[in-house]
């Protein structure tokens, strides 16, 4: 062992900047979380979610939760599609208005280089643009 280089793993290198390693290490978390859970028993739920569990979750004024997600994502769901188009609608409205962003930024994160776009848009031209997507 002694003639061996120890290899040390990217979540411990200490050449990392600081923002690096928090990126890696919150992907290592991230991915821990994903192996707990029980895909089998996630699509069951989904499938067993009935039309009462959809209108339940539709009608909810809170937060919503992992198991109206379910319910919202489930075949039972698939006669709500322009109900919940609209309600996306609404609260897309009602949180970040009528105004698209843009601009660009690259920067580099975990190695890679990571391009931003965003798009500013008046409204009048938006509800334009939007009235035939």
């Amino acid at each position: 062992m002694s003639g061996e280089k120890q290899k040390v793993s990217p979540l411990t290198e200490p050449a990392l900047p600081s923002f690096q390693f928090l990126i890696l290490n919150l992907i290592r978390m991230f991915s821990d979380e994903l192996e707990k859970i029980s895909w089998e028993e996630t699509t069951k739920a989904i499938y067993s979610k009935t039309d009462a569990d959809v209108r339940r979750a539709l009608g909810k004024k809170e937060h919503l939760d992992v198991n109206d997600f379910m319910a919202l994502i489930s075949p039972a769901a698939t006669p709500y599609l322009e109900v919940m188009a609209r309600l996306s609608q609404k609260y897309t409205l009602e949180r970040f208005g009528k105004t698209i962003s843009m601009c660009y930024s690259h920067r580099s994160v975990a190695g890679c280089t990571v391009m931003d776009a965003i798009v500013t848009l008046p409204s009048d031209i938006a509800d334009e643009k939007t009235r035939h997507m």
